[in-house]
């Protein structure tokens, strides 16, 4: 989801992948992509395991996430959106923020 996000214009920069949830994405698409973004860090970097209520939310989170996308892009927008080279280079060499925002212990 993070990287049909960067094709389509959305870029991250320097905010931690939560911050760049909650102020970007979720006011603009209308998802919870920051809870997703919550997990998806607590798998990465903790040693945690999830609840039952995170893992039934992974399991049903992706269509509804596709569907505001598609509402807010239209088919033609999305297409030419993944023909920028631009964006592919921007994703594969930004590096990672240096903060301890994106980590969760």
């Amino acid at each position: 989801s993070t990287f049909i996000l960067n094709q389509l214009g959305y870029d991250r920069g320097t905010l931690t992948p939560t911050t760049f949830a909650a102020s970007i994405i979720d006011p603009t698409l209308q998802t919870n992509w920051q809870y997703f973004m919550q997990i998806y860090l607590q798998t990465k970097y903790s040693t945690r395991t999830l609840t039952p209520e995170q893992i039934s939310y992974l399991q049903t989170c992706y269509a509804p996430f596709i569907q505001q996308v598609k509402q807010h892009h239209r088919a033609w927008k999305r297409f030419r959106a993944f023909l920028h080279l631009k964006h592919y280079l921007r994703y594969f060499f930004t590096p990672e923020p240096n903060s301890d925002n994106s980590r969760i212990s």
